[in-house]
């Protein structure tokens, strides 16, 4: 079976061949219609039993029997194309001949929303549906009308609300609205106590915290920020936040604790109020014990002479020095009083007496030592300088009182300014009278003449044997010397001043020591 369109005239001509002898075919009266034209089918078969139309956008003018009549007005209320359909029914057949459609045209809408197709709504508020209207079909009327759904704006979430409009022709039209029902209110909080707190440092802090309210959301909870160390004196600052579920926010608060400290601090020595202290050696300070209600931000302040004039501990000179000590904690507040230590700085240290010549010396009658002779006693002190050696002894008193022969002493003493005795030195002294002394001769050696002019000679004992010869003059300095000197030695002084010396010949076993007179 073949089909076959034709359009004749402006006429739209479906064929049907269903043999070579019989042509089933109908045509339209209006090829090309609009939205509520009258388009008349009119069919061109033969032989047929009864037929029926089938039509789609459009419906049938006339009632219910126009469809089964050769001839049928229908109006077109879909689309400007549509399908027809004849059927024909010979004995039990049934043939159909078909016309098919190949662009639709859209369906006027009948109904349009009143507002936005996406709305929101606060939750817990009244929703206000702004509705539909309905635009009229050109050709067929309204039969109903109507909407579904509802807005809970208990809940947040996706409401959908739908409204529909019903033609006669039982064609429906659809139109929907989506409600979000949404929380777009900030959370409230606010604190439980003052914003400002005053706490004394080391007492236990309670937190009083913060009250939340929310207009959807129970039971949030605030985010505390911040800390408060009571062990240290200063300003804190705690901040209560909260945002709700629906991201709003956050909502904060601040409470500011200060923790301060009204409680000066103390400080106790250790050791005594008072020290002494060699001069040229440190001192070190026992220290102190500080007792507060807080252990941190402490600040001791020293004062006073003593460090002030000797930063590094050693004093270097006499006297009476002090030292005050004072702690002040973070809060400002400071030791009462200036607690203190006297530091005595002396010198218990002796000078040293040195003697830098023989402590046996022979003196010739009415002779006497000049001022040079005593240069030979050296004094050091570790503090004083310049200090004046004490002389005393029967030298001063009896001799150069008399002038008589004699045994005598000189006792040298010297004391510091701090009254620091040095040990003494004492030297013996013998007095002669060489005019009347023959030559002075032993076994060892012999002098002669004696007393000479300088010029004398040095005689060994038999089998004796010398290393050297020396001669000292009474104040000690050495004034001539020999090495390896012979049995008989002639011997002329170097100088030629008059007085006593001091003659040695060392020896394998011993020293022997003589005198000679130079005139």
């Amino acid at each position: 079976m073949k089909n076959k369109l034709f359009l004749c005239g402006g006429i739209l001509l479906i064929t049907l061949s269903l043999n070579a002898q019989n042509i089933d075919s109908f045509t339209v009266s209006n090829p090309n219609p609009k939205v509520c034209d009258t388009v008349q089918l009119i069919n061109l078969s033969t032989n047929y039993d009864s037929l029926k139309w089938e039509v789609s956008g459009g419906y049938f003018m006339g009632g219910m029997g126009y469809p089964f009549d050769s001839v049928a007005s229908i109006i077109i209320y879909d689309t400007a194309c549509f399908d027809i359909r004849l059927i024909l029914k010979r004995s039990s057949t049934y043939d159909t001949i078909s016309s098919f459609c190949a662009i639709k045209a859209p369906f006027p809408h009948v109904i349009a929303l009143i507002g936005n197709a996406i709305d929101t709504i606060d939750v817990f508020m009244t929703y206000f549906d702004p509705g539909y209207t309905i635009i009229p079909h050109p050709c067929i009327p309204v039969k109903a009308h109507y909407k579904t759904g509802t807005v809970n704006t208990k809940f947040l979430g996706k409401n959908i609300l739908k409204y529909y409009v019903v033609l006669t022709n039982n064609w429906v039209d659809s139109i929907e609205r989506i409600v979000y029902v949404v929380d777009l209110t900030d959370p409230q909080i606010s604190l439980n106590g003052y914003s400002d707190e005053w706490i004394e440092v080391m007492k236990p802090y309670t937190d009083k915290g913060a009250t939340v309210s929310d207009n959807y959301d129970k039971n949030l909870k605030p985010v505390i920020t911040g800390y408060v160390d009571t062990t240290k004196a200063g300003t804190y600052k705690l901040t209560y936040s909260v945002t709700d579920s629906s991201g709003n926010g956050p909502a904060s608060v601040t409470r500011t604790v200060i923790v301060w400290d009204s409680i000066a601090p103390e400080i106790t020595l250790i050791g005594d109020d008072e020290y002494y202290v060699e001069v040229y050696h440190k001192f070190v300070d026992p220290g102190f014990v500080i007792t507060d209600n807080s252990t941190s931000g402490l600040t001791t302040t020293i004062t006073g002479t003593f460090y002030k004039d000797y930063p590094d501990s050693t004093p270097t000179f006499l006297g009476g020095k002090s030292i005050f000590y004072q702690v002040k904690d973070a809060g400002g507040n400071s030791s009462d009083l200036l607690v203190g230590r006297a530091i005595i700085v002396g010198d218990t240290t002796p000078p040293v007496l040195k003697w830098n010549f023989v402590f046996y010396l022979v003196l010739e009658q009415w002779q006497r030592f000049d001022s040079n002779f005593f240069d030979s006693v050296e004094v050091t002190d570790n503090y004083d300088t310049n200090l004046n050696v004490e002389m005393t002894g029967t030298y001063f008193t009896d001799y150069l009182v008399n002038y008589t022969e004699g045994n005598y002493y000189i006792i040298f003493n010297v004391k510091d300014l701090s009254g620091n005795k040095a040990d003494s030195i004492t030297i013996n002294i013998k007095v002669v009278n060489f005019i009347s002394t023959p030559d002075v001769s032993n076994p060892i050696a012999t002098l002669f003449p004696n007393p000479s002019n300088g010029q004398f000679t040095l005689e060994l004992g038999e089998a004796q044997i010398a290393d050297y010869i020396r001669i000292f003059d009474v104040s000690g300095k050495q004034i001539m010397h020999m090495d390896q000197p012979q049995q008989k030695n002639e011997i002329q002084m170097p100088v030629h001043c008059k007085g006593l010396y001091i003659v040695q010949v060392g020896m394998a076993n011993g020293i022997y020591t003589s005198r000679m007179m130079v005139r």
